[in-house]
C-alpha cells in the first residue's frame, strides 16, 4: 500500500481545466497538479511534479504513453488507447517493462446508469444475461472504428463476463473513410465466465449462451445524439438511455428540451479507481486484459466487415467460422 498522494498530470485535455480541477477536489489519495497539451511539453515543464499521467486524447499523440513509460510515470489513458491491437499491445508492453501501472479511462463503465445495471446484474437481480441491445445515433465525424466501438464492446464483455465467441458485422459505407452505419451481432458463452459465487447465480436461464446486437449510426444531421441500452436477463431486465437528464419544457407552441447533463461524477469515479489501483499495487479495473480483449473483438469486427463472414474465438484469436 502506497501512503503518499498520487500526483496526476492531464495531457491533451485542451482548455477544459476547470472541469478537471472540480474532479481533483473530490479525489482521495491523489490530486491533479499539472496540465499540458502534449507529453513532451508536460515532461519538460513538470517532470518532477507528478507521478502519473491521464492521457485524454491518445489518438492525437501516438507517443505520449511511451514517453510517460520512459519517464516512469503511471499511465491512465482514454479509450480506445490506440487504433488497433498491435499498437495497444506496444503501449501495454512499454508500461509493463517500466514497472508502472496501466489503466484505461472507460467512462461508459462509470456512468450512473451503467453502474446501476451492472450492480443489479452482479447482485443476481437480472439472472443470467441473455440479450444486450445497444443503439448509438450521432452526427458524422471522422474517427477510427476503434474509437467508435471500444466503450460498448468493453462494457458488453463486463456484462456477459466473457468476450464474444462469435462476431459478425454489417455496414453501410457513406464514404471511403468511415461507414455511416455499423451493426454488430455477437454471441457469448453460457454461464458468463464468472467463478461460482462471484457473479451470477448457479444454474442459468440461457444454456446456449447470450447475444448482443449493437448498431452505430452516424446519420444524425446535428444535435447531441441519442443512445440506448437494454439488457434482458433470465429473471429481469434493465434499460437506460440518454434521456435521463433531458427535461421537456412546455410553454405554448412546440415543446423544447433542457439537457442538464450528468456532471463529472463518472469521471471522478474512474480516476479514483485508477488511483486506488496504483496505491494498492493492483490491476486497474479496466487494464491490460480488458484492453487486449476489446481490441481483439474490434479486429474481428473489422475482418467481418471486410469479408462478410462470421469470426469465431479460437482461444486467443478470431478466425473465420
Amino acid at each position: 500500500m502506497c501512503d503518499s498522494l498520487i500526483r496526476l498530470a492531464v495531457v491533451g485535455s485542451g482548455s477544459d481545466v476547470t472541469n478537471w480541477k472540480d474532479v481533483s477536489a473530490r479525489l482521495r489519495g491523489g490530486h491533479i497538479v499539472a496540465f499540458g497539451d502534449s507529453m513532451e511539453v508536460t515532461l519538460e515543464r513538470h517532470q518532477d511534479e507528478f507521478d502519473a499521467v491521464i492521457i485524454d486524447n491518445p489518438l492525437n499523440d501516438d507517443h505520449a504513453a511511451h514517453r510517460a513509460a520512459e519517464a516512469n510515470k503511471h499511465v491512465f489513458i482514454r479509450s480506445p488507447v490506440a487504433e488497433n491491437l498491435l499498437t495497444a499491445e506496444a503501449i501495454i508492453d512499454a508500461c509493463r517493462e517500466a514497472g508502472i501501472s496501466f489503466g484505461v479511462a472507460q467512462t461508459l463503465r462509470y456512468q450512473p446508469s451503467s453502474q446501476t445495471i451492472l450492480d443489479r446484474l452482479l447482485a443476481g437481480k437480472l439472472g443470467d444475461p441473455g440479450l444486450l441491445r445497444v443503439h448509438r445515433w450521432r452526427s458524422p465525424r471522422n474517427e477510427p472504428l476503434a474509437e467508435w466501438l471500444f466503450p460498448d464492446l468493453e462494457f458488453a464483455t463486463r456484462l456477459f463476463g466473457a468476450k464474444p465467441t462469435e462476431v459478425f458485422a454489417l455496414a453501410r459505407q457513406d464514404d471511403d473513410a468511415m461507414p455511416g452505419y455499423v451493426q454488430l451481432h455477437l454471441g457469448y458463452p453460457a454461464g458468463g465466465g464468472y467463478p461460482a459465487g462471484g457473479g451470477y447465480p448457479a444454474g442459468g436461464g440461457y444454456p446456449a449462451g447470450g447475444m448482443a446486437i449493437m448498431d452505430f449510426s452516424a446519420s444524425l444531421p446535428s444535435g447531441e445524439g441519442y443512445d440506448s441500452l437494454s439488457l434482458i436477463g433470465s429473471s429481469g431486465a434493465a434499460y437506460a438511455d440518454d434521456h435521463r437528464n433531458t427535461h421537456l419544457l412546455y410553454g405554448g407552441g412546440n415543446p423544447s428540451t433542457l439537457i442538464s447533463g450528468e456532471g463529472n461524477g463518472h469521471v471522478w469515479r474512474e480516476i479514483q479507481s485508477f488511483i486506488d489501483a496504483v496505491r494498492e499495487n493492483k490491476p486497474s479495473p479496466v487494464g491490460e486484459a480488458e484492453c487486449r480483449t476489446t481490441h481483439q473483438v474490434i479486429g474481428a469486427v473489422a475482418q467481418s466487415l471486410e469479408t462478410g463472414r462470421v469470426f469465431s474465438d479460437q482461444g486467443g484469436s478470431y478466425e473465420p467460422a
